[in-house]
């Protein structure tokens, strides 16, 4: 007897580096769960309670680091204003395209590809490309902007991605180490300091 794929799979990590995993198999109740997510205030809520008719399970959200979905269907959610989409990429896949882009440039009117390495608490890094318009009317990638970007991230509670196989993953910003950006803006913002990263 073979087992079908479930409609869901909801993969939470967790601070210490441990996961838990739980499948939606219903159709209808997994496009529910995905259509009541708002991925900007996920983690607004302090407990993420799971439950079935056999157990009932609560977690609380500020020891979770980042959460993936795992579903052929792609919650519509928007992005920041500028970016047109994130997605997650296998660190192979990130490290030769960071090497292959050479000297960054941003042309204005178009739309570019920047990279963004996240390193969390719980010592995982999770890495991405970013497909982001500089159209100057819509969005000028000044380091004015690029602060506030970094401000309302770390204020928020979740960022997500489009995970590199199917569905979404929902970063904690609360659980975000390091996040670095490839290319950054042509200044560095107000009261940044100024240095190169050695390794």
């Amino acid at each position: 007897m073979t087992v079908e794929s479930p409609e869901l799979q909801v993969k939470l990590h967790l601070v210490d580096g441990r996961d838990e995993t739980f499948n939606v198999r219903d159709a209808a109740e997994a496009a529910h769960i995905l259509d009541l997510i708002n991925p900007g205030k996920f983690f607004e809520p302090k407990q993420l309670v799971i439950g079935c008719e056999h157990h009932i399970t609560a977690f609380q959200t500020t020891l979770i680091t980042h959460i993936e979905f795992v579903s052929p269907r792609v919650p519509a959610w928007n992005f920041h204003h500028n970016v047109r989409s994130i997605r997650e990429v296998a660190p192979d896949v990130y490290f030769a395209k960071l090497a292959a882009s050479g000297k960054f440039e941003t042309p204005v009117g178009e739309v570019y590809q920047a990279f963004a390495e996240i390193e969390l608490t719980s010592g995982i890094n999770i890495y991405l490309t970013l497909d982001i318009n500089t159209d100057a009317a819509i969005s000028p990638l000044t380091s004015l902007d690029q602060h506030i970007f970094l401000q309302q991230l770390f204020h928020s509670y979740g960022m997500h991605v489009h995970h590199r196989n199917v569905g979404a993953i929902i970063i904690n910003p609360g659980h975000i180490a390091r996040l670095s950006m490839h290319p950054g803006p042509s200044r560095t913002p107000a009261g940044a300091w100024t240095g190169e990263r050695a390794n």
